[in-house]
């Protein structure tokens, strides 16, 4: 099983299986894991994160972006700092922090258990999902389907800000969730950012068509199902033979 097509032939030509063996199933929420919906404050406009914290997932531009925006828009980072990235959670805060001591970046930490992160990510209003627009890692590159942010952005009711590559686009921005960016350029994020501002109904539409989009299609339990009949066909004894 595989969470893109991509990943999987990558692996098909270096392994060598048939077609008839590759799976693919998406890194998506169960329907037991969706959170109530809580009363949101349209003010500030909360952009939110959780998940592995370093510069390719939490660009210093994201934090550029929002300063340009006067208070209007704050980041909130829920998750642990990756390995490489040592004080970046720090150095975050400190870039968001304005003349008057107040931080546009809050580090809420780490939450353990996975209902109550997605209950913190309900409360918010855009979900960060960035990926580098070019990249030597073949994971980075083929991420769509791989990472759980956007669908658990989605579960949570949220609209999505996204990079814009080829396949995010496709996945997420032309069926209406997300708006894209160019995650190094603050101008292209406080451009989308400002849009969001400026459409507060567009925004609540999108996010609703998304968590709409998980209840019923993008959930694990409906993806899993082919995956498991398959499963359960192939471990079936054969029906045995009568002999006449």
């Amino acid at each position: 099983m595989f969470p893109n097509l991509e990943r999987a032939r990558i692996a098909q030509a270096e392994l060598g299986f048939a077609d008839q063996r590759l799976r693919i199933l998406w890194n998506l929420p169960r329907l037991a894991e969706l959170p109530t919906l809580p009363p949101r404050s349209g003010e500030p406009l909360i952009l939110y994160f959780h998940g592995s914290i370093s510069p390719d997932r939490v660009p210093r531009a994201v934090v550029k972006a929002i300063r340009r925006l006067e208070g209007a828009v704050r980041l909130q980072i829920v998750g642990y700092q990756a390995p490489g990235a040592p004080g970046y959670v720090d150095e975050l805060v400190e870039l968001g922090r304005g003349s008057d001591g107040f931080s546009l970046v809050e580090y809420l930490g780490i939450v353990p258990k996975r209902t109550e992160m997605l209950a913190v990510a309900a409360r918010a209003h855009i979900g960060l999902a960035v990926m580098p627009l070019t990249s030597s890692d073949l994971n980075m590159r083929h991420m769509t389907g791989a990472s759980n942010k956007a669908f658990d952005y989605m579960a949570a009711g949220l609209a999505l800000l996204v990079s814009d590559l080829d396949d995010w686009r496709a996945m997420f921005v032309e069926p209406g969730f997300a708006r894209a960016c160019d995650p190094e350029d603050p101008d292209s994020i406080a451009a989308a950012l400002l849009w969001f501002l400026q459409h507060d109904r567009d925004r609540q539409t999108m996010a609703a068509r998304a968590r709409a989009k998980i209840k019923t299609e993008w959930h694990y339990d409906k993806m899993f199902a082919p995956v498991a009949d398959a499963l359960a066909h192939i471990s079936k004894p054969p029906t045995p033979r009568t002999v006449p």
